[in-house]
């Protein structure tokens, strides 16, 4: 198979399933690549949008998703936006100190601290009671 270097100065126009399908294409081998290296850690993606879930180790999670970032530029020539991926682990009582404290989930970050839920493709993922109080919050909205 070979390849051809295409270059765009705007990207997909939005909406667009083909934009959409060839642009996963070449992350999805980095997060295959990324679980492989991180093989207790979970890996979601949703075109732009990646996760990494580890069930008790925060550290472990943000390794993963470290270690995607960084295959993403080396192989993809992508840069992670921040706002569009991140880790989390429901460990209440995980070590965060090794976060920058102006990290989103960071124990004094200024939005509330350590992060009991996120939203990923529109559920809500996290603690029960997290997870109940954003959904009545975004049904009151």
């Amino acid at each position: 198979m070979s390849s051809k270097e295409v270059f765009s100065a705007e990207g997909a126009r939005q909406g667009c399933a083909w934009g959409s399908f060839t642009f996963c294409m070449r992350p999805q081998r980095t997060a295959t690549l990324t679980q492989e290296l991180h093989p207790d850690t979970i890996i979601v993606m949703y075109c732009d949008d990646t996760y990494c879930v580890h069930p008790t180790d925060p550290c472990e999670a943000y390794a993963a998703l470290t270690t995607f970032r960084r295959l993403s530029r080396e192989r993809n020539c992508l840069e992670s936006v921040p706002a569009k991926s991140f880790f989390y682990s429901p460990n209440p009582h995980a070590d965060l100190s090794f976060l920058d404290a102006n990290a989103e989930g960071h124990p004094d970050h200024p939005k509330g601290g350590r992060l009991t839920c996120f939203k990923a493709v529109g559920s809500y993922i996290g603690s029960p009671t997290a997870v109940a109080k954003a959904v009545a919050k975004a049904m009151a909205d």
